[in-house]
């Protein structure tokens, strides 16, 4: 697969408690196909939150920019800044 055809997410504010298919599940719910999702350790270890990775198929439902940022949250779970 080319880097063309899919889209890296950088998002924040991921539950420590949500796992990696918890993640790649939360996006699958936007419609567009994820191809994968990776949670990074945080840095600090007194956070409730970390940050992560998630790539999905560029399509109709997923028309985000590189370098969007999406913020993860208890009532929105795609805000891009």
């Amino acid at each position: 697969m080319k880097k063309e055809d899919y889209i890296e997410l950088y998002v924040v504010g991921i539950p420590l408690e949500m796992t990696d298919e918890g993640l790649k599940n939360l996006f699958s719910k936007g419609g567009g196909e994820v191809l994968r999702a990776t949670k990074l350790k945080p840095r600090n270890p007194d956070t409730k939150t970390c940050a992560g990775y998630v790539a999905c198929l560029h399509s109709e439902n997923v028309s985000l920019h590189k370098g969007g940022v999406l913020i993860l949250g208890p009532d929105t779970h795609f805000l891009i800044i």
